[in-house]
């Protein structure tokens, strides 16, 4: 035979959408093909990963004369919905397109809040706590027992508003139900253990509610963890303690929120689930942490960051999220997103959020211009283009010895119109940035799924899968592909590979 008919056949490759996720933990030759090394606006679905929502500005006018709005809150009861925010020293009904001032002379807009008997609490340790009810601001909370400009964490348990005092090591309750009179102290210095102050108050709904079965988690600035249960810290038989853990230290005030049965945490460990390390403290097995899979950037984040205040969860049910708002500057962030339902993450840029919250189960986020914007809506961003990056994991083809000839890739998308994308096919783990020889390509139909002689409708999604010629030579490797766009919706469905195997070396 000779050497012409011995030599190799070109083979394509299918690999399918970085569905598992951004993956910043795996070691890069060990990388499953469905997880990326980066994914950048790209959001991983069960079956696809798609452009994340666009926002679009709630405010027409800025509140605080265009101070940053600090504070976002939902007001949610059987008679009103209402968004409230805190900037330049007031707090304003933000729920319309024109705010409304409920009231100023506040010297501190990062308040921390919460929703009892259909009154929205808010205390931020420096001010006098207010309540609002939908259409009364009452600026006095009602509460006596010490100096109530000292509070700075406020939550419920057991039908009871608790309260953490700023620079102690107490916390102050109140009697079932009450929404004014006496507090209580409950001070946690004989239980404490590694010493520290108070930072805040959690809840692991145990039972999905609100009874005294859920546990009371106190979050000491130490990294202990301190877990109380039971209707009545006043009462000895209704009042015990199950447990002192030692996690990592949290490093804001606002550092925890109860998702589903659980409460996840932030702590200086990353992204902590606490219902199922507290009975491991620090001695875990790390997989246990939720951020895990992108251990290296979160530490990297909270090592840089840290000190930065607008470190925030946010769930998102509607979207099937939960969020961690990054604030990288003082007017700039990024959000570290979790699919709640497959766990696979990914990072969004370009939404400089300072605060989150859900109006209707809608997501808004607060601007650096004193304006409320909401979140996950159309297609570009306030006006701008949405630019998505992403980079599939490094993959050998199955054959970690042969050198191959990649000689084109495809990356498979669906849109609702034409697409503009730049790539770069690199190889042995050497990452270089994307062309920016920006090709455009026109969606077409799908096979089968357009009827002969028919037009295809304004806004449906049509197939785009275009070969691009790519000449490199490697062992492994990684499809890096960046969109942008401020008017498509765009799903990445699976990337193919052409390729010719070549010798082993």
């Amino acid at each position: 035979m000779s050497n012409a008919a011995k030599q190799a056949v070109a083979t394509t490759v299918a690999v399918p959408p970085p569905i598992g996720g951004w993956n910043d933990s795996t070691a890069l030759d060990l990388m499953p093909a469905e997880d990326a090394t980066r994914l950048e606006n790209w959001f991983p679905r069960t079956s696809d990963v798609v452009l994340r929502g666009g926002f679009t500005a709630l405010s027409t006018s800025a509140m605080g004369s265009g101070a940053a709005v600090e504070t976002l809150a939902e007001l949610r009861t059987n008679a009103v919905n209402k968004l409230v925010a805190a900037s330049g020293g007031k707090i304003y009904d933000a729920t319309g397109a024109t705010p409304a001032q409920l009231a100023t002379g506040y010297s501190e807009d990062r308040w921390q809040t919460h929703v009892f008997k259909n009154l929205l609490f808010a205390c931020n340790g420096t001010d006098a706590p207010w309540t609002y009810n939908g259409s009364a601001f009452d600026a006095t909370s009602g509460f006596t027992g010490l100096t109530i400009t000292t509070l700075i964490d406020v939550t419920s348990h057991a039908e009871r508003l608790f309260f953490v005092e700023k620079d102690s090591q107490s916390f102050w309750y109140g009697g079932v139900g009450a929404i004014t009179g006496t507090l209580t102290e409950f001070n946690l210095n004989t239980i404490a253990q590694l010493g520290g102050n108070l930072n805040s108050i959690g809840i692991i709904a145990s039972d999905g509610g609100v009874s005294s079965e859920n546990l009371v988690c106190f979050f000491m600035t130490s990294g202990e963890v301190i877990i109380y249960q039971g209707s009545n810290p006043g009462d000895a038989d209704a009042w015990s303690k199950v447990g002192s853990f030692v996690i990592g230290a949290p490093f804001n005030r606002q550092n925890s929120l109860s998702v589903g049965a659980d409460l996840v945490a932030m702590t200086m460990d990353g992204f902590v689930p606490m219902a199922q390390v507290l009975p491991f403290g620090r001695s875990r097995d790390e997989r246990s942490i939720l951020s895990d899979k992108i251990r290296g950037a979160v530490n990297a984040a909270v090592k840089k960051y840290k000190g930065n205040p607008h470190w925030q969860i946010q769930l998102y049910p509607l979207g099937d999220m939960l969020m961690f708002n990054i604030p990288v500057t003082s007017t700039t962030a990024e959000q570290y997103v979790m699919n709640t339902t497959t766990g696979s993450w990914c990072k969004f840029t370009n939404m400089n959020a300072r605060c989150w919250a859900l109006l209707s189960d809608d997501l808004y986020f607060g601007g650096e211009d004193g304006k409320v914007y909401q979140a996950d809506t159309g297609t570009d961003d306030a006006g701008s283009a949405i630019v998505a990056n992403g980079a599939t994991a490094w993959n050998y083809f199955g054959d970690r010895g042969r050198q191959k000839q990649f000689t084109a890739a495809r990356p498979n998308f669906t849109a609702d119109g034409t697409v503009s994308i730049s790539t770069v096919l690199n190889v042995d783990f050497v990452e270089k940035d994307v062309a920016h020889t920006v090709t455009s390509y026109s969606t077409g139909p799908i096979w089968n799924a357009v009827i002969w002689d028919a037009e295809i409708w304004g806004g449906a999604l049509s197939g785009i899968h275009d070969w691009q010629s790519m000449m490199n030579i490697g062992y492994a490797a990684s499809f890096r592909v960046e969109v942008s766009t401020t008017t498509l919706e765009i799903h990445w469905n699976s990337t193919t590979y052409n390729m010719i195997p070549g010798g082993v070396f």
